[in-house]
């Protein structure tokens, strides 16, 4: 019988998904892979947890559409039956240049994977918390919330929402023992701050206490720490390299 732990991570073909993804399975979780559109990333993925003695599966979704979170749930279900961690990770921005530039379709889109996603994704998969006895969600927001950035005016907007949405389901949840927390990156070294382009990773250095980007793998071993830590719920981590200390 397999007693492995069981984790759920939106987003994981890319990024920090995909590092969280491998790093779990390393811990003996069996992972859930799941992504949108990189499907060649998330195949490759699954070919990485494929020398971990665990269960994997790789399962297409759209965090923010309601109905393909709710097949994502299922075929969870019919996999295993249930989970012990949930890490809402998917997100997306868009570098429209000014707060004004931005979009309709912006907006909308970045709204609903980014805050809606979690919403979606706490709402489908607390039941199958709740069949572990309970468990851990941990979402991703970014330092950025804290005091906004126009440029990116919707991503830094739904990502303070992840704050608030954090709190309200840990003093909801602690009921059901679940705990939930969140990690703040700051910026890392990934293909979402490489989009930035030059400036912005010169700006970044240059206000960063640390002055260097962090590693993807670092997120890890925060999350780690808050998986280990039962008396912490409701908490934002920020990681950042010192960066708010600036800015």
């Amino acid at each position: 019988m397999n007693n492995n732990k069981i984790a759920v991570i939106t987003g994981s073909s890319r990024g920090i998904g995909r590092e969280l993804a491998i790093h779990f399975a390393g811990k003996n979780y069996d992972v859930v892979v799941n992504y949108n559109k990189s499907e060649k990333q998330a195949l490759e993925v699954m070919e990485i947890l494929k020398k971990f003695s665990i269960k994997s599966i790789c399962v297409k979704a759209d965090v923010g559409n309601p109905i393909e979170v709710l097949e994502l749930s299922k075929q969870v279900e019919k996999e295993f039956g249930r989970i012990d961690l949930l890490i809402n990770n998917a997100g997306i921005i868009k570098r429209p240049g000014a707060w004004n530039e931005i979009t309709d379709e912006n907006i909308l889109t970045t709204v609903k994977v980014n805050l809606l996603g979690p919403m979606y994704a706490i709402r489908e998969f607390v039941p199958l918390l709740e069949k572990s006895g309970g468990g851990n969600i941990i979402n991703l927001t970014s330092t950025y919330a804290y005091n906004g950035a126009a440029a990116v005016l919707a991503y830094t907007s739904s990502k303070a929402g992840i704050m608030s949405l954090t709190k309200a389901m840990a003093l909801e949840l602690s009921k059901k023992n679940i705990r939930v927390n969140a990690i703040a990156p700051g910026n890392f070294d990934t293909e979402m701050t490489s989009s930035g382009g030059e400036g912005l990773k010169e700006w970044i250095l240059s206000t960063t206490p640390l002055k260097r980007l962090g590693q993807p793998n670092e997120i890890s071993y925060c999350i780690d720490f808050l998986l280990s830590a039962d008396f912490i719920t409701g908490h934002i981590l920020d990681i950042d390299g010192g960066q708010l200390l600036n800015i």
